[in-house]
């Protein structure tokens, strides 16, 4: 593979350079509330749906981030949870299905996921209360995947469920079938306005949708199945899928008939079903599941028909593609869609014949987005063409072209798992995230986010299920990232705008840039999920040789694993790197030893006198002061936080901390103040954020604003004025602002470049710090050194330079060869008309 340099950016950019006393504004934590940024997409969505009396009021659901209301067709959203009591995890709203009475649109229903709850609003949804009467609570885990409301009595109402293996399994715990879960399903009924429910149906797999003939409603349907599940008759040792089909009842929902492979339903994992508005004997279906549509012959799932109310339906569709959508559009029947896991359809004959949307690549959705399996959709009421598709993986995508094109429609909806999150060093509004839907950018500190997955030509599409992702602390147009679908790093030197991918296969849990030098990277691998093995090594050996930590010298092109024993296929919990020196760092292993290596891992030496013997999950040193080291230990599996300890002696002696903790925090992520390490900021999975101004010797929750207090990671800007946090199931929340004009100007975002440089570094410098500098074309460079007044202090470069990777050093003396005073000093660099300054500091 060709090197890289790691400065290669795509951005003109000037730095406008500042006095030390500009920079440094008001630490976040004194800056007042959070601030939801309402984005990334992602987390679980379910439905979306609409108010029959005002068409701009649309719903959505998210298993994480709850109920959300729009008022404008689905461009923006915002949470209506009030009385939505019941939680998953810490405090994630597990909202699943959502349901609109079709006689008085003020009244709305949602089922939640796993806690088996049924929830009213009698005010579109301002507020709500339970209506749980009759459901089971010893069917645990137990979710709702759909509510029906009778087209003709409002007191009618059917909800459908999945019951998890745990509850029906005579183990009492989870059982999987190829790879999922083995679910039963169950249907209620209510026949007072949802005050009571009962058991009308229960079967071997989960119920979805309940479709009402409004012609005669004794009618009715009931699909069955779904991609991510197993049916609970699932038999892997003989090859039998399994399954259900689709329900049928002619006597109000009281009995039930199967229609199944005898019916031409040759899938019986019916993720979606679709009644025509028009005429009630037609209907199409969605089938496939992720393993048992291929495992025969034939591929079984595709998109199904029937004219004659499910007697005989028809495969419509030849592609072997996950299909989980389908629907008629309201306002005009002969328009019909479908979605599937890589291209949208669209028919307009009423779904007889289809036309196949998507991308070269395999892949739909907004750009830089790989849309996650598509779970729902809805058809705008009046206009065929203006869809809506909700994503299993979180996210609205809004087409307005029927399909053609997309855009983002999330803004202010969001149940994001965030998994890793970094800043700017030279922009705090500039903010990176990854998560189970991707790697997304925001350049005005969250108030809008862009994808920027974008896979390299010639490999899987697949760019989701994010499990680290870093950016270079001395070029922020340089990132990292590992996906869980897709085995090995992928590296941008453009800020997103492009990926290319590394020769290593080793999917990386953690990968971290050395603070001192830009082109050093650490990284560990401790999970078989994320390992594929090299030829080399042969199928039989252990998994285990490839854990441990690795290195790579030249920004993630190349990765070395680091050879020593006390390292080499071990398991690490995690790892921490000096600010001032590269080749020290700070390893947990997962039997909860703790270790230091002075240089670069070819030794190490045992530390952590006063730790308890168990392991770190995240370990920082203050970057004023190398010797200060904070360390939050606990479990993986299953998650258990253990504490919060300090060092000063880099790591050699440990106290715990806890004055105003929790006893039992999970601490997943630490942030110091750059500028002052006595200003320490903890995000607790359990309890959210804490901060101390002194060093840890006391500590305050900083929670007002945050509605989702899983707390994964944290980003601190380089003067320590915006904090950046991580959730699991809320998104990105910000805490301080963020310029409206940044501290860099971009003057042609997407033009070329005559050159792009890194701050210096080691900076501050005592003896010689070096500025590394890429020259894209041909340029007459000026590099010179400036002092605080602008006065012209000593001249480095000043001649034509050919594209390529160069650095250049100053020792810190000027024009005369004699040593400058301490202070800080400027470097301006030229190229053509394009100019940029970089501050450097001189200390003796």
């Amino acid at each position: 593979m060709k090197r890289k340099t790691w400065l290669l950016v795509t951005a003109n950019v000037i730095l406008i350079s500042l006095t030390a006393s500009q920079l440094r504004s008001q630490p976040a934590y004194t800056t007042g509330t959070w601030v939801k940024t309402g984005g990334p997409i992602g987390g679980l969505g379910y439905d979306v749906r609409h108010s029959f009396e005002n068409l701009d009021k649309w719903y959505v659901t998210d298993a994480w981030g709850g109920i959300f209301l729009s008022e404008d067709r689905g461009l923006h959203w915002q949470g209506i949870n009030e009385g939505i009591t019941t939680r998953k995890g810490a405090d994630g709203i597990p909202v699943f299905c959502v349901a609109v009475d079709p006689h008085n649109s003020d009244l709305v229903w949602v089922g939640t996921e796993l806690t088996g709850k049924i929830y009213k609003s009698i005010n579109g949804g301002e507020t709500w209360t339970e209506k749980s009467v009759g459901i089971s609570d010893t069917l645990m885990p137990l979710s709702f995947r759909g509510i029906t409301i009778d087209p003709v009595d409002s007191g009618i109402l059917f909800a459908m469920a999945e019951i998890g293996s745990p509850a029906w399994h005579p183990s009492g715990e989870a059982v999987n079938g190829i790879e999922l879960d083995l679910t039963m399903g169950i249907v209620y009924k209510s026949t007072d306005g949802g005050e009571h429910w009962r058991e009308v149906w229960r079967g071997n797999n989960l119920a979805r949708y309940c479709l009402i003939n409004p012609q005669n409603t004794q009618e009715m349907y009931v699909s069955t199945g779904i991609f991510d599940r197993e049916s609970a008759n699932t038999d892997v040792g003989v090859g039998f899928a399994g399954g259900v089909g689709i329900l049928k009842s002619e006597d109000g929902g009281e009995s039930w008939r199967v229609l199944n492979q005898s019916n031409g339903l040759m899938d019986l994992y019916v993720g979606s079903l679709f009644m025509h508005p028009l005429h009630p004997d037609t209907l199409l279906a969605a089938a496939s599941q992720n393993n048992w549509s291929a495992y025969g012959e034939d591929f079984t799932g595709g998109i199904y028909m029937t004219t004659n109310g499910g007697e005989q339906w028809q495969k419509l569709s030849d592609e072997e593609e996950l299909f989980t959508v389908v629907e008629y559009c309201i306002c005009d029947p002969n328009i019909a869609y479908a979605v599937s896991n890589v291209a949208l359809y669209r028919s307009e004959d009423a779904g007889f014949t289809w036309n196949r949307f998507n991308r070269p690549n395999g892949t739909w959705g907004p750009p830089g987005v790989i849309a996650g399996l598509p779970i729902d959709m809805l058809c705008d009421p009046e206009d065929p063409l203006r869809i809506m598709v909700n994503n299993y993986l979180g996210g609205n995508y809004l087409s307005l072209d029927g399909g053609l094109s997309w855009q983002i429609a999330s803004d202010g909806y969001t149940g994001s798992l965030i998994k890793a999150l970094t800043v700017s060093k030279r922009d705090p509004a500039l903010v990176y995230s990854g998560s189970r839907s991707g790697v997304f950018y925001s350049k005005n500190g969250g108030k809008n986010w862009f994808g920027m997955a974008n896979p390299p030509e010639g490999l899987p599409a697949k760019f989701n299920e994010i499990a680290t992702m870093v950016s270079n602390p001395f070029n922020d147009q340089s990132l990292l990232a590992v996906a869980m679908d897709y085995p090995g790093v992928l590296y941008s030197y453009d800020g997103g705008g492009s990926w290319e991918a590394t020769e290593i296969l080793i999917g990386f849990e953690k990968m971290k840039f050395s603070p001192a030098d830009g082109n050093i990277l650490y990284a560990f691998a401790g999970n078989r999920t994320f390992i594929t093995i090299p030829e080399n090594i042969p199928p039989d050996n252990e998994l285990e040789i490839l854990f441990g930590l690795y290195r790579s010298p030249d920004e993630g092109i190349h990765w070395d694993q680091i050879e020593s024993d006390q390292v080499k296929g071990k398991c690490i919990a995690t790892f921490g790197l000096d600010p001032l020196d590269s080749d020290i760092i700070y390893v947990s292993m997962c039997n909860g030893a703790m270790l230091k290596s002075y240089d670069g891992g070819n030794t190490w030496e045992a530390i952590g006198n006063g730790l308890p013997v168990i392991p770190a999950l995240t370990i920082e040193a203050s970057k004023t002061n190398p010797l200060t080291l904070y360390a939050g230990l606990g479990y993986k599996n299953p998650m258990m936080g253990q504490g919060l300890y300090k060092s000063v002696d880099g790591g050699n002696s440990w106290a715990r901390l806890t004055a105003g903790l929790e006893p039992e925090g999970l601490i997943l992520d630490i942030a110091l103040d750059p500028e002052n390490d006595s200003v320490v900021y903890i995000a607790d999975n359990y309890n959210g954020v804490f901060v101390t101004v002194n060093g840890g010797t006391t500590w305050q929750k900083l929670n007002e604003g945050i509605d989702h207090r899983a707390a994964n990671v944290l980003a601190i800007s380089a003067d320590g004025s915006v904090l950046y946090l991580g959730t699991e199931g809320g998104g990105v929340y910000r805490l301080g602002e963020v310029s409206a004009t940044p501290t860099h100007i971009s003057i042609n975002e997407y033009g070329s470049n005559d050159i792009s440089v890194s701050p210096g570094f080691p900076n501050p410098f005592t003896e010689t710090t070096t500025l590394n500098f890429t020259v894209l074309n041909r340029a007459d460079i000026q590099i010179s050194i400036c002092n605080s007044m602008g006065q012209l202090v000593k001249t480095l470069v000043n001649q034509p330079y050919n594209p390529g990777h160069y650095s250049v050093q100053w020792n810190g003396t000027n024009n005369s060869g004699s040593v400058v005073q301490d202070g800080i000093y400027l470097m301006n660099i030229r190229a053509g008309n394009q100019s940029q300054s970089v501050k450097i500091s001189h200390i003796k």
